[in-house]
């Protein structure tokens, strides 16, 4: 329950258990508490029933939402909660056996090895993105976003992670990125990225055209209506450009790009990525050579012996997009949608590698109804058990009253005697 309303299960989107596992720690301690005072055979036993029962609620909630392997996430939220009921149960058994000072003493003990105790459970429970393997092909990046400098002109801080725009630092994860700002230079380039771009002159749109006809790999992100947000007035050069000039080239290719009416920003399902978007467009074509995919937010053209994907929007590259936050938000656990993951797919398929990207998958929930229904079928267990529980539980309660009431009333009767 409290994954639910405090963990923001819903709000977050995801079919996942992360958001029960990280309050897990927090309230073990209180599970401990209440059953210090039992046998150790029932402690324990408590416990087992309790992790058994949350966790198969958890694995059946996110299971019905669509979660590919829902015992796997739970696996690991065991075995991790199990770690911390060890240290608290003997820390309570400690606390309980010995004085008042030793108590304190226990206690504080407990509260200094608390961060550690967490590092330990989160390894266990919520392991990081695995690291990306292999090597990283080259990718050449043309774009007027801020991507490799901010707004106050600050170079971005090359091959650091953690630092500068998070965009790159996602892409760099997956490529060894090359920045550049001329067309008429990319003959040594195998892939590249143009991103809405500073408009070109027709010299250098040749040059492009050029370039891919002769076996180039190329993914355009060009968007009719940017919105990508500014510090800086319209008609400021350091703006990012609204217009990239790039309408005489995809009209070049048998493309038409068409602005759709504003609203907004809201998510798409292409495939298994769930995208946020901000104002895309849409291609139109007539051509044999291009397929449309997406209800028009993508197009992909085969041009002389290359091939270029165009993407209606360049929007959805901006942080605020995909990212959530504090430090992990641009990470698999912490981005709320798959922007950059999305864009990392296109050009994998453009490079031909169809290898498995480290932390591209995440399990989205898909409409709201479905919540409420999973959530109904993941309450019956706990519901059952309680039930059970409180019935159990009742009888003892009154067998025990008569009894005390029984004995009071022999003791009564015996001292009435002796006193005869």
């Amino acid at each position: 329950m409290v994954g639910l309303t405090l963990g923001g299960f819903a709000e977050r989107g995801r079919a996942e258990v992360d958001s029960f596992l990280a309050f897990r720690p927090f309230l073990l301690p209180l599970l401990v508490l209440v059953s210090m005072r039992c046998p150790t055979a029932t402690r324990w036993i408590g416990y087992g029933m309790a992790m058994l029962v949350v966790t198969a609620s958890e694995a059946l909630l996110i299971g019905v939402l669509g979660a590919p392997e829902p015992w796997r996430g739970a696996a690991g939220g065991v075995l991790g909660g199990l770690a911390l009921l060890t240290v608290f149960d003997l820390v309570g058994i400690g606390a309980v056996r010995v004085g008042t000072p030793a108590k304190a003493g226990l206690a504080a003990a407990v509260l200094l090895a608390l961060p550690f105790l967490l590092q330990v459970y989160q390894r266990i429970a919520l392991p990081d993105d695995p690291i990306q393997s292999g090597n990283r092909p080259r990718l050449t990046i043309i774009t007027g976003l801020p991507l490799f400098w901010d707004e106050a002109d600050v170079i971005d801080t090359l091959g650091q992670p953690g630092h500068g725009n998070p965009t790159l630092a996602a892409l760099r994860t997956a490529f060894d990125i090359r920045a550049a700002d001329d067309f008429n230079a990319l003959a040594n380039d195998p892939l590249v990225l143009v991103a809405q771009p500073r408009p070109p002159d027709a010299a250098a749109l040749v040059a492009l055209d050029s370039w891919v006809r002769a076996g180039g790999r190329l993914l355009i992100l060009t968007d009719p209506a940017l919105r990508w947000p500014s510090k800086w007035p319209h008609g400021d050069p350091r703006r990012p450009p609204v217009h990239d000039g790039l309408d005489p080239l995809i009209v070049h290719w048998g493309l038409k790009l068409e602005a759709l009416p504003p609203g907004p920003p809201g998510y798409r399902q292409v495939g298994r990525f769930r995208l946020m978007l901000a104002d895309p467009g849409r291609f139109l074509t007539e051509r044999p050579g291009c397929r449309i995919e997406a209800g028009g937010l993508i197009a992909d053209c085969r041009i002389g012996s290359g091939r270029a994907i165009l993407l209606a929007d360049a929007d959805l590259l901006h942080p605020l997009l995909w990212s959530g936050p504090g430090e992990i938000g641009p990470t698999r656990r912490g981005r709320t949608a798959d922007n950059i993951a999305f864009v990392v797919h296109l050009l994998d398929r453009l490079s031909g590698d169809a290898r498995p990207r480290a932390g591209d998958s995440v399990a989205w929930i898909h409409g709201s109804d479905s919540v409420a229904t999973a959530v109904s079928a993941a309450l019956l267990g706990p519901i059952l058990i309680l039930s059970i529980g409180l019935a159990l539980l009742g009888p003892g309660k009154a067998t025990s009253s008569r009894k005390d009431s029984d004995r009071l009333i022999h003791s009564e009767e015996a001292r009435s005697k002796t006193e005869q």
